[in-house]
């Protein structure tokens, strides 16, 4: 039965006529129907997590994504099993924080989140996330390095088809400052690190 309905939805969901407001409600009650969003729509959504409040770009799968009130279940449970309050977190790539905020939550206001993203746009994107939520904001650290095996300069290129999503070329794109793990917790005087989440 769910299966007609997504065929329907994705014959009809595109219509003008469906209200905006009824396609969230879907893509929050059921992530499947996130299709139904209309592609470049920019909004405040204020139940990221349940309570967060997050700006949106459905031009971002990321950010779409973040619409159905939590991003990468799978993830946000393993996330959820290491991390305790007071625990000290890193999220290398951060990206525009769907899972800093999550990290940030559960350690809790006696907990550090380095959040660490190279990207020019993204890294700003993730900036106005936490500045949307003073709550959590002190106990994240933003830092706008990308991490490598040593210091460096790197070509960071986000890819057009897939916003959001970038790395490093030779040569190519914008240039971004790099620097080792070791280097980034020295910098930010962090004494441990109990839980990395890698996604670069």
């Amino acid at each position: 039965m769910i299966e007609f309905f997504k065929i329907i939805f994705r014959i009809f969901g595109r219509i003008p006529l469906i209200p905006f407001g009824a396609k969230l409600w879907l893509t929050e009650k059921r992530r499947e129907f996130r299709f139904l969003i209309p592609p470049n729509k920019e909004l405040i959504y204020d139940r990221y997590l349940g309570d967060l409040r997050v700006n949106i770009n459905t031009l971002y799968p990321i950010e779409l994504e973040m619409l159905t009130g939590e991003y990468d279940p799978c993830t946000s449970r393993v996330i959820g099993s290491f991390l305790q309050r007071g625990c000290v977190a890193a999220d290398l790539g951060a990206n525009v924080g769907a899972l800093t905020m999550l990290m940030a939550k559960l350690v809790g206001k006696d907990g550090i989140v380095l959040a660490v993203e190279p990207g020019p746009p993204i890294f700003s994107r993730l900036v106005n996330n936490l500045e949307l939520n003073p709550e959590i904001k002190s106990r994240v650290r933003t830092v706008q390095l990308g991490l490598s095996d040593r210091t460096d300069e790197l070509f960071w290129c986000e890819d057009p088809k897939n916003r959001g999503n970038a790395g490093f070329l030779d040569g190519y794109g914008i240039p971004v400052n790099v620097i080792t793990l070791d280097e980034l917790v020295t910098r930010e005087n962090v004494t441990r690190l109990d839980f990395v989440k890698i996604d670069v």
